[in-house]
């Protein structure tokens, strides 16, 4: 995707360059745009030249205010936000995460040392004082916050939750039932 330079004022200059070359997700039938590429999102420079991400819709309108130094596309109502800094290769550094809804409200608190973005159930793996756990979509904890590591599988619905010795994983139906040992 294309890295903007742009202020607020050029929203709708943004909003094309965005969009150029990107079809909209399928089955989005939302005001929030979703392209595979982009997410809708809006950059603004600040005065001390460090870039801050926001929102826009389809149409160019700002959604959310560019406030979050990285944001990643929405998954269903909710989407992961970075408070704190970017690496030289734009990835995010240091900071905490939450997630915010399509109103811009924060609906999960930016408290997370990392977070991942919510799979097609509704939860997320997240970090929080070293330790790993899942969340949902209301922040609630599904898997407690006990491992080193927690991947979560696609291919089987699971998520493998390791503690430190990394040897065989505990084991979690996407359903959240503890199932091996």
């Amino acid at each position: 995707s294309t890295i903007l330079n742009t202020g607020l004022s050029d929203i709708e200059k943004a909003y094309a360059e965005l969009n150029a070359g990107n079809d909209q997700t399928e089955g989005s039938n939302d005001s929030m745009l979703e392209t595979k590429n982009t997410a809708g999102l809006a950059l603004n420079e600040s005065d001390k030249g460090k870039q801050k991400w926001g929102y826009i819709d389809k149409n160019g309108n700002l959604m959310i205010y560019p406030q979050y130094d990285y944001v990643s596309p929405f998954s269903g109502d909710r989407a992961r936000v970075l408070l704190g800094s970017i690496d030289f290769m734009g990835y995010p550094g240091e900071g905490k995460f939450g997630y915010i809804d399509r109103n811009g409200e924060t609906v999960i608190p930016v408290s997370f040392d990392h977070a991942d973005d919510f799979n097609r159930f509704g939860q997320a793996v997240v970090e929080k004082d070293g330790k790993y756990g899942v969340i949902n979509t209301a922040g609630e904890v599904v898997v407690p916050f006990e491992y080193t590591n927690i991947s979560f599988s696609s291919l089987n619905d699971i998520y493998l939750a390791y503690t430190e010795d990394m040897g065989n994983p505990n084991v979690y139906e996407r359903t959240v039932n503890y199932i091996i040992d």
